[in-house]
């Protein structure tokens, strides 16, 4: 099992723990940061994505090859374009990347602030590369707040959730087909919030986290419910499948 976890440097590192003896190794030591693991696991493959140093601010991608324990980091050069999202087919040997400038977002930020204004939406680039980190396609540029972003099994089309302003919430999950590069909307919904969306196999569904849409009060008992649902297109039914009783739902996996 592959996960990350924080040092005594205060850095997050990456970790190995063999679930036969239950030892822990760590991988990774002169990074700042990692996060968002995928695994390659017949190439031995471990996509990343990294923060180099203390004073860096664009995350960006990083393979760390199993086999030869050897680290290839993505454009290391560029101090601008940050990994925001990313999401790994093994199947189809491809990888999501949505990216996005750094010093554009923040240009929308202090703006909004001095405007005494919510923020424009990040502008964000969709794009596919292949498992040596070449860019094979570009897909789209959205301009949204982003809530999740995935691949289809087959390969075809790419899953997001979003919202558009931050002061309505309204939460919406769309499907881009990567060919054509049209957007369709699948189901939008002011009453909760929706994020992390994932197809099944055959694409007559997807799962996705939700809870309700309102703002939380760290004095709330009543934390808000984490559930993780399945929405069927053709019937437009959505279902509660999981949710966990004494915490909250964070991550899922569904297998492509």
């Amino acid at each position: 099992m592959y996960f990350t976890d924080k040092t005594k440097n205060q850095t997050l590192q990456l970790f190995k723990k063999d679930l036969n003896n239950n030892q822990t190794t760590q991988l990774t030591n002169d990074l700042n940061h990692v996060d968002f693991l995928e695994l390659d696991e017949k190439n031995q493959l471990l996509f990343m994505r990294v923060l180099l140093g203390d004073n860096d601010r664009n995350f960006q991608m990083a393979i760390y090859d199993l086999r030869n324990k050897k680290i290839k980091l993505w454009n290391n050069q560029d101090k601008d374009t940050s990994v925001f999202m990313m999401d790994y087919n093994s199947k189809k040997k491809q990888l999501l990347l949505v990216t996005n400038s750094v010093k554009k977002e923040y240009e929308k930020i202090e703006q909004a602030n001095k405007k005494g204004i919510p923020p424009e939406p990040p502008a964000y680039t969709l794009s596919i590369y292949n498992k040596d980190g070449q860019k094979v396609k570009g897909i789209k540029n959205i301009e949204v707040f982003l809530t999740g972003a995935s691949l289809s099994t087959d390969g075809n089309n790419i899953l997001i959730s979003y919202f558009n302003n931050p002061k309505e919430h309204t939460f919406s999950i769309a499907t881009i087909d990567m060919k054509s590069k049209n957007t369709t909307l699948l189901l939008k919904d002011p009453t909760v919030s929706m994020r992390q969306p994932e197809y099944n196999k055959d694409k007559s569904g997807f799962y996705f986290l939700a809870d309700k849409n309102k703002q939380i009060n760290i004095n709330d008992e009543n934390v808000n419910e984490v559930t993780l649902n399945f929405y069927e297109i053709k019937n437009k039914i959505i279902s509660k499948t999981w949710f966990c009783k004494n915490g909250e739902v964070v991550n899922f996996y569904v297998e492509k």
